[in-house]
């Protein structure tokens, strides 16, 4: 998820944030954040695949469960997407610092992600990894 600046909106999704953090299914669910902004403004937004030029924050959701607990995988992954509706409409974009091809949600990151950017990214992904070596688009 990425966020622009400003505060509206978020003191009716703090209680929100708070129930979920109060429900997390494992110690090791999390909600982080990083600051983003800076440097990354100067490009225009239209001018390469990160085109979420405006935001200066960027959520962190982790889900986590202990190996071959699939209950547990299943809950903290449902977690993961309760948490995320919460933010989405405060960080409507995503960043991906990995592919996540595995999980139900992976195209919705795709879309978020990259917007009207994508068809050309799998077309140029098609044209330089023709056997598939790298994790899908």
């Amino acid at each position: 998820l990425l966020g622009p600046a400003g505060a509206a909106g978020w003191k009716e999704r703090m209680p929100l944030l708070r129930d979920c953090m109060d429900r997390r299914p494992h110690s090791s669910c999390s909600l982080s954040c990083q600051q983003l902004g800076g440097a990354t403004s100067f490009v225009p937004s239209d001018h390469t695949s990160f085109h979420h030029r405006d935001a200066v924050w960027k959520p962190w959701i982790t889900a986590g469960w202990v190996a071959g607990d699939l209950a547990m995988r299943q809950r903290s992954l449902q977690w993961l997407e309760e948490l995320w509706s919460v933010l989405q409409p405060l960080c409507p974009g995503v960043h991906l610092a990995q592919l996540h091809d595995h999980l139900p949600f992976h195209q919705r990151e795709l879309e978020q992600a990259f917007g009207g950017w994508l068809p050309g990214l799998k077309a140029l992904k098609q044209k330089v990894d023709p056997a598939g070596n790298l994790p899908p688009l």
